[in-house]
């Protein structure tokens, strides 16, 4: 992967709403689930090889990250009964954090 130079991109852009929208039309919950599966994987090793190899564009992860971010954000949209369920899940996660830290 090499960083390609925004000006160079042709397709026209595409708010995340918009996306949400379509992803809500266009998926099904297991779609989306292994979509979100996929590119986990390819987040955690392109993360890997900016580790191992020095030298290498932060970009090789950067791009991984955003893709799962925006699929995390599609979830959120497209399974809003699950959005009280991921707060309180989220507000244990990060007590447990502040406690760790804390010690």
């Amino acid at each position: 992967m090499t960083n390609i130079p925004f000006h160079t991109i042709s397709t026209p852009l595409v708010t995340e709403a918009e996306l949400n929208e379509i992803s809500k039309r266009s998926l099904t919950k297991e779609q989306l689930l292994l979509k979100i599966v996929e590119e986990s994987s390819e987040l955690s090793a392109g993360i890997c090889k900016f580790l191992n190899k020095p030298n290498i564009d932060p970009y090789v992860f950067l791009e991984e990250l955003v893709d799962v971010e925006l699929l995390i954000s599609q979830f959120r949209y497209n399974y809003p009964e699950l959005e009280e369920t991921l707060r309180s899940i989220k507000s244990e996660k990060l007590k447990k954090v502040a406690e760790r830290f804390s010690k």
